[in-house]
């Protein structure tokens, strides 16, 4: 059932062939779901996630930080029927990389 959500963590990019290394049975395509959702993939990037909070309770929220270095700080609170908390995030990266 869908319903609203908040997220709040960090990712921590890394190389895919790196995560193999942990999750030898990681698929590229469904990544979270192979390791446990400690990984997941950003339209072509990869990174570690490190929740604050999952699935919790707001209002709409959707901020993303470049703490440098690959690692970004990120805050989302959306209707999960209409997307994935990935997808948001995926939008800012390419925001921050077109210098808006």
């Amino acid at each position: 059932m869908s319903e609203m959500e908040y997220n709040k963590g960090t990712l921590i990019e890394w190389e895919f062939v790196d995560i193999l290394a942990e999750y030898p049975e990681a698929d590229v395509d469904d990544l979270g779901w192979t390791t446990d959702e400690k990984f997941v993939r950003i339209g072509d990037r990869f990174f570690e996630v490190k929740f604050e909070n999952k699935r919790d309770e707001l209002d709409y929220i959707n901020n993303l930080t470049d703490e440098g270095l690959g690692v970004y700080k990120f805050e989302t609170y959306h209707y999960n029927g209409g997307a994935h908390w990935t997808e948001l995030v995926e939008r800012n990266l390419k925001e921050l990389s077109n210098g808006n």
